[in-house]
């Protein structure tokens, strides 16, 4: 079945040592995915977020300046629909920034810890130096009929975020201590981008390329049930 993924949920807090969701509905048998950019207060490497019930997939520290900023992403693979918050736990270290994203997927495998085996391989890639405007994820050979998702970060200040070639933004957002990008599409690439207008300082991506599989059921899940 086609490849599809949904933004069921996107959430801002600051500042935080921790992060609690909307409550939203995950059907069962489906991978979803929380994807998390956030900003510490200290210089250095910013605490890697955990979340009860989801499996870390691939993080990124892609600045140790001052602040230090991290992208993260986690799988879950309901075993019953279920309705609910979702908590980012930052250990009790203060994040001057948090944006967390909740994506559900269908045509994903759903094998692996947690739908882990939903995503094939991942790529990270920073641009170092302040008045970069765009970074490039680049993954190695990619499957015909797999999808592309990225997560993209910057520091405050852009005047807008552009996604790259073919993707489509799920959601983005100019917060006031960080800039997010979710973005996907439902063919194979091995190379994923995302732009900033204006200058951002330091930007980051974290690339994956997402495995297609057979519907759990036989019946496909549309968004909105």
């Amino acid at each position: 079945m086609t490849v599809a993924l949904t933004l069921k949920s996107s959430a801002y807090g600051s500042p935080v040592t921790s992060l609690t969701t909307t409550s939203v509905s995950l059907p069962c048998g489906y991978v979803s995915f929380l994807c998390v950019h956030s900003r510490c207060t200290t210089t250095g490497t910013p605490v890697t977020p955990t979340a009860t019930g989801w499996t870390q997939v691939v993080t990124y520290n892609y600045d140790t300046s001052s602040p230090g900023k991290r992208l993260t992403v986690f799988s879950r693979v309901p075993s019953v629909s279920e309705t609910g918050t979702h908590t980012v736990d930052f250990g009790g270290e203060t994040q001057t920034g948090t944006r967390v994203y909740i994506l559900t997927g269908t045509g994903l495998k759903t094998t692996g810890t947690n739908g882990a085996d939903a995503v094939r391989q991942t790529a990270t890639n920073a641009t170092l130096t302040a008045g970069g405007v765009s970074v490039t994820a680049t993954l190695g050979t990619t499957v015909a009929g797999n999808a592309s998702l990225a997560l993209f970060g910057a520091t405050f200040g852009a005047a807008a975020i552009n996604t790259g070639s073919s993707m489509t933004a799920l959601d983005t957002n100019l917060d006031a201590t960080l800039n997010s990008m979710v973005e996907w599409k439902n063919t194979n690439d091995t190379t994923l981008t995302a732009s900033v207008t204006t200058n951002a300082e330091i930007i980051g991506i974290i690339g994956l390329e997402l495995a297609a599989g057979n519907d759990p059921f036989g019946v496909p899940w549309t968004a909105g049930s």
